[in-house]
């Protein structure tokens, strides 16, 4: 008996159980543990085919959906560096030199814009692409496994 232990977190929870239950493996356990999700799967590796089965798990890959965690942080700090810029010009009204505090406080803001932006739209094309191709890439490997334990 094969036994295997994945630790993955709340967002890939599917994506990990979808691909081990295609392969011939058994959720035994799954357990909450902080943050994340402990899976110990098993499987019968006396099956005659189980090296071609291995080897077509190791072919499939791996889906994995990132973190939404970049994408509120980098706004939340342009809203702090751009505050402390507004601040400073409320206060420094007088002798307030735009040019250091745009390009010491402004500019960066802007990049934390961006980056979050850039963040956003990865995301977005990783997880379109898996639901595109992802139930067509599980049915052919659910064909070809049915077909080697025949």
């Amino acid at each position: 008996m094969e036994q295997k232990q994945v630790i993955t977190n709340n967002i890939n929870e599917q994506l990990v159980l979808d691909k081990y239950l295609i392969f011939l493996w058994k959720c035994e356990k799954k357990e909450y543990v902080g943050g994340q999700v402990v899976y110990t799967f098993s499987r019968d590796d006396s099956i005659p085919q189980i090296e071609e089965v291995r080897k077509l798990e190791k072919e499939y890959g791996e889906y994995k959906i990132g973190s939404m965690l970049p994408t509120f942080i980098f706004p939340a700090l342009a809203m702090v560096l751009l505050t402390v810029l507004l601040i400073l010009y409320i206060i420094q009204k007088e002798n307030f030199n735009i040019i250091l505090w745009f390009c010491s406080l402004g500019i960066p803001a802007i990049l934390c814009i961006v980056a979050s932006a850039i963040f956003m739209i990865l995301r977005s094309m990783t997880v379109k692409k898996i639901s595109t191709e992802k139930p067509i890439k599980d049915a052919e490997y659910k064909k070809k496994i049915s077909e080697l334990v025949k």
